[in-house]
């Protein structure tokens, strides 16, 4: 049931993405219903374990759509989380939460950090001994604008588009031949692995045999030798 649950919400998910509430940033990120939808995931999660509360890392200022902390304020209102969500690293900044009025949490030993830089944050991890944290830099694949891009045209070409369809957005150089037509070459090895790998029945797999090079994959509702050769 796993692979299903995923894809539901996948689907879900891209609903929003096709249609947010909220403005987007420059590309197809809808940040602020991004943001929504997580911690509503959140939400059903908190319940489902009986958990009382839930807490984020989040720090004012630090993501430019949906850290602003007006909209931190819309995004916990909006997602049913009103006074639930503890954010220790920017908790001075917002009222007191239930779990801190409650006595659960000490509010004096929460934090008030701000701002894009992390050098707090990094100094707090090495103090407490933590090492082992992803990079700040880079972020979501929408909000890189070719990417946006392909999903743009997935969207237009392929509302019916699955998983596959979702994954190869991320792979090799995409060339739009008609209406009907997608072609995706791999630039290296590991992509013309993960082509074949995302390639499913129907699709027409493009290699040239006993020579190190590049893969093609066609990919369309109507393709067959005949329009591919030509």
């Amino acid at each position: 049931n796993v692979p299903i649950k995923v894809m539901n919400i996948t689907k879900e998910y891209m609903e929003i993405v096709k249609n947010p509430k909220h403005p987007r940033g420059r590309n197809m990120n809808p940040c602020i219903d991004c943001r929504i939808f997580t911690f509503k995931k959140a939400k059903e999660f908190m319940e489902e374990i009986g958990a009382s509360f839930v807490i984020t890392g989040e720090v004012v200022g630090q993501r430019p759509m949906s850290q602003r902390r007006q909209a931190i304020i819309t995004i916990e209102k909006e997602s049913g989380l009103n006074g639930l969500i503890v954010r220790p690293l920017s908790a001075k900044f917002f009222e007191p939460t239930l779990p801190e009025k409650a006595g659960i949490i000490d509010r004096e030993k929460l934090l008030d950090i701000d701002g894009r830089r992390r050098t707090r944050q990094m100094a707090l991890a090495k103090a407490i001994g933590i090492n082992d944290y992803p990079c700040p830099a880079g972020g979501c694949l929408l909000t890189d604008k070719s990417f946006s891009d392909r999903l743009k045209d997935l969207l237009k070409y392929n509302p019916d588009y699955d998983i596959s369809g979702l994954h190869l957005l991320k792979i090799g150089r995409h060339f739009r031949i008609s209406d009907n037509l997608k072609f995706i070459v791999g630039r290296d090895e590991k992509e013309n692995e993960r082509l074949m790998g995302f390639s499913k029945e129907g699709d027409f797999i493009f290699d040239i045999m006993d020579i190190p090079s590049a893969v093609g994959l066609a990919r369309s509702s109507e393709a067959s030798p005949s329009t591919l050769l030509g």
